[in-house]
């Protein structure tokens, strides 16, 4: 067989410079996928940042007070003697943000209402879960524990109301009135000729009174109190038949 001939060295020449150009045009091509792809938002490494939650600020103590006075609604104190939030259905969660958690039984599995900044909040929270009825019931039916003085003054505070001192009483405060004789709780409360309990201090008396003489707004007459609806309930039990 006769040698093959070797192409010129021009031809030679060129096809390698043919196939550098080639792979230059590649790798060009591989970097503008790579570019592509880094910028583009359905890239699987692209991730969007989420939204950061709004946290609301907590609310202040006029502010939950009106909000008890129009939903007619109160907070309800602990009836555990060493609770450390003072308060029914709330609890210490060691968040240093929102270091309160209010929590309610339902079906028998507890549900969370949301986490606060103030005990005081996360009762509110746990009063408009229960609903206006239900938060006078539960107040009816809690154990007695008494408060203290400064655990009355502190839920006078939370909810609004003030206590109505009178140097005209031995208790010190409007509507209370101390027992003679020694008794483990000498201070009552009276309201219009009704009874409504005896207590230890004379400042859970005047805030049991504060309660009950609060005006109503939400019916519309600022005169209208929960010791007037009482009585009307009372009148018209008096005449109708207890059968009907």
């Amino acid at each position: 067989m006769p040698p093959k001939k070797r192409p010129p060295p021009t031809a030679a020449l060129a096809a390698v410079k043919k196939k550098q150009e080639a792979a230059k045009l590649a790798r060009a091509e591989l970097l503008l996928a790579h570019a592509a792809a880094e910028n583009s938002v359905d890239a699987p490494h692209a991730v969007a940042e989420a939204p950061q939650p709004v946290v609301e600020p907590p609310m202040s103590a006029e502010q939950i007070a009106a909000a008890l006075q129009a939903e007619d609604l109160q907070l309800l104190p602990s009836a555990r003697a060493g609770s450390t939030t003072g308060y029914l259905g709330v609890y210490p969660t060691g968040d240093g943000q929102r270091p309160y958690v209010a929590q309610i039984r339902r079906n028998g599995r507890n549900v969370v209402l949301g986490k606060f900044a103030t005990a005081a909040e996360a009762a509110l929270a746990y009063a408009r879960e229960l609903g206006p009825a239900a938060t006078r019931a539960a107040a009816a039916a809690a154990p007695s524990r008494p408060l203290t003085a400064s655990e009355a003054l502190s839920a006078a505070a939370a909810e609004g109301l003030q206590l109505q001192r009178s140097a005209q009483t031995e208790s010190g405060f409007k509507g209370v009135n101390k027992g003679s004789g020694e008794r483990k709780r000498p201070y009552n409360v009276c309201v219009r000729g009704d009874t409504l309990g005896s207590f230890e201090t004379p400042e859970e008396a005047a805030l049991v009174y504060a309660r009950a003489t609060r005006p109503l707004l939400r019916l519309g007459h600022s005169g209208v109190t929960l010791a007037d609806l009482a009585g009307a309930a009372r009148a018209v039990s008096s005449v109708c038949p207890e059968n009907e």
